[in-house]
């Protein structure tokens, strides 16, 4: 190619000038060529010599050009294959991530379903359980209240015949544990519940405000067989009183392996 276009710059360069004396007429190139027609190719020749010099180093300019960009076009085509190769990637990954995020929406939806529906069921069991120990609850305060009831009406006849006489605190005793003063015509009571008493429980007793009672009144407590109140076993003191005939009690000290029992005796001090 380049031979080409170097033989086709020769004939140029060597015909133009007949073709613009043939034109113009005789010129001053004309007239040298006829005087000096040796020289006057040679220095045809070493200018077009020179112009294909100029144009070979062009013509490397430009191919040297072209190899840069060839090379760019190259490193833009892999940048470009690289570039879509990711965006694939990355439409896959989005894809998955809209794939696992509609799974996680139906997965929460079943689960809010289910915690929904065990909520119900726990909810109506424990209705039913709170239903049946309120039942429960109800029927012992029942069982509770006829026993109170049966022994308060049962103990005053039981000793009715044989009344003990009340026995006087000793001196040291009230001096160490100052109390109200012993209510007017009330001797005894019972304790009503509860049916097993533990540490830190409450007694309830069958005398109230009808007796005189207050809270921080105290009283004695005696065993259900010390029907002569000869030994108090322990000292209780009221914490609240409920009514005209029932009060609650905690106790404030006990015997050596003494226990409150249900239908113990209480005397108020």
């Amino acid at each position: 190619m380049k031979q080409r276009m170097i033989c086709a710059l020769l004939l140029i360069g060597f015909f133009a000038p007949g073709a613009l004396a043939r034109n113009r007429g005789s010129s001053p190139a004309d007239v040298e060529f006829k005087k000096h027609p040796m020289y006057f190719l040679r220095d045809q020749i070493s200018a077009l010599s020179d112009q294909l010099k100029a144009l070979k180093a062009q013509i490397a300019a430009l191919s040297g050009s072209l190899s840069q960009l060839s090379q760019t076009l190259a490193d833009l085509e892999a940048k470009q294959a690289k570039l879509q190769s990711t965006m694939s990637d990355q439409s896959q990954r989005l894809e998955d991530m809209q794939n696992s995020v509609s799974q996680l929406q139906v997965n929460q939806l079943q689960n809010s379903t289910t915690m929904t529906q065990q909520l119900t069921s726990m909810r109506s069991e424990e209705e039913g359980s709170f239903k049946s120990l309120s039942d429960a609850m109800a029927a012992l305060q029942s069982q509770n209240a006829g026993q109170s009831s049966a022994a308060a009406s049962r103990r005053p006849q039981r000793y009715a015949a044989n009344p003990a006489p009340e026995t006087p605190a000793p001196a040291a005793s009230a001096s160490s544990n100052p109390a109200p003063s012993t209510p007017v015509g009330v001797t005894r009571g019972y304790v009503t519940a509860p049916q097993t008493w533990a540490k830190g429980d409450l007694l309830t007793i069958n005398l109230g405000s009808s007796a005189g009672l207050r809270p921080g009144s105290r009283l004695d407590l005696y065993d259900s067989t010390d029907t002569n109140l000869t030994k108090a076993i322990g000292l209780l003191e009221v914490t609240d009183v409920i009514d005209a005939d029932n009060c609650h009690a905690k106790v404030i000290k006990l015997s050596a392996d003494a226990q409150p029992q249900f239908s113990d005796i209480v005397r108020p001090r």
